[in-house]
């Protein structure tokens, strides 16, 4: 069955690129990671709203303009700076905690949790940010850190 839209030349090229498994493999693993972001900042918008934040006064808490506030809440890819994501998160009353990613094993590679999903999969439940390959190529202990400033 063919698609309702005609494909352009990106598209071709696209479908063309992914056949490379070195590719496709990079550009999954770079579209896990902008998925969480924004998975990360629509987390903090909801929990705005729930609080009955508007964004005018959440940017006038953070010290930000209001119109970058409702782009970065608003935009397709956010991309916002720590600094911008603790000003937020702290001015909601909440604070930032760094824990192991779902289904690391203690020997520090992936495995699947029991529904199947490797750790860093963008569709488990709650926020998952990418896992790298080696679950603790960056840290010998894993251990939950709560960041504060």
């Amino acid at each position: 069955m063919k698609s309702k839209h005609a494909k352009t030349g990106f598209d071709r090229h696209f479908t063309e690129r992914m056949k490379d498994r070195k590719f496709a493999s990079a550009y999954i693993e770079a579209r896990a990671g902008i998925d969480s972001v924004d998975a990360f900042v629509r987390s903090l918008d909801e929990v705005r709203s729930k609080a009955g934040v508007s964004k005018a006064l959440l940017a006038k808490r953070t010290g930000t303009q209001p119109a970058a506030m409702r782009r970065l809440l608003t935009m397709d890819a956010p991309n916002p700076t720590l600094a911008t994501v603790m000003s937020i998160v702290r001015s909601l009353g909440y604070s930032l905690a760094l824990v192991p990613a779902q289904g690391c094993s203690k020997r520090g590679g992936k495995r699947k949790s029991a529904s199947g999903r490797q750790a860093g999969d963008p569709h488990t439940s709650g926020l998952a940010m990418p896992a790298s390959r080696n679950c603790s190529s960056n840290s010998p202990r894993r251990m939950r850190r709560t960041i504060s400033t």
